[in-house]
């Protein structure tokens, strides 16, 4: 999506959903991407364990492998250039000290094999719709 962006939260049992949806006015898709995650930790109110399932490898690689050298090494990449979306990268790191962040990679757009992640993409492609600088907690 252009400029949209959403995440999805699920009860234990799989049975109860929360979104969280938004724009940023020229915002690109790894920055979509990983605007869904930190919005979402914004909403949580008590330190938990947090499941992030994305398509995206750049959110998951960065959660996963990349986010905590990066802060090392003064928010460089290993080439030595800057990280992209700092700021974000930076709200995540903060977020991770309170929350247990892992993250887990799935192919998007496969029709009915991850109903969460279709959701969430048919939420962002309507939130690109919205005016600039929208975010909504749906339930």
């Amino acid at each position: 999506c252009p400029n949209g962006y959403a995440g999805l939260f699920l009860s234990e049992d799989g049975r109860q959903y929360q979104a969280i949806y938004g724009n940023e006015e020229e915002a690109m898709n790894g920055r979509c991407e990983l605007q869904a995650v930190v919005a979402s930790l914004r909403y949580l109110t008590v330190p938990c364990e947090v499941s992030v399932i994305s398509d995206s490898q750049y959110v998951v690689n960065g959660i996963n492998l990349w986010v905590k050298q990066w802060a090392a090494n003064g928010w460089k990449k290993m080439d030595r250039k800057p990280v992209a979306n700092l700021d974000l990268w930076m709200e995540l790191l903060q977020q991770m000290q309170v929350h247990q962040v892992h993250a887990t990679w799935v192919k998007g757009h496969q029709n009915g094999v991850c109903p969460g992640n279709e959701l969430v993409d048919y939420l962002a492609s309507s939130a690109s719709a919205m005016p600039t600088e929208f975010e909504r907690l749906w339930d």
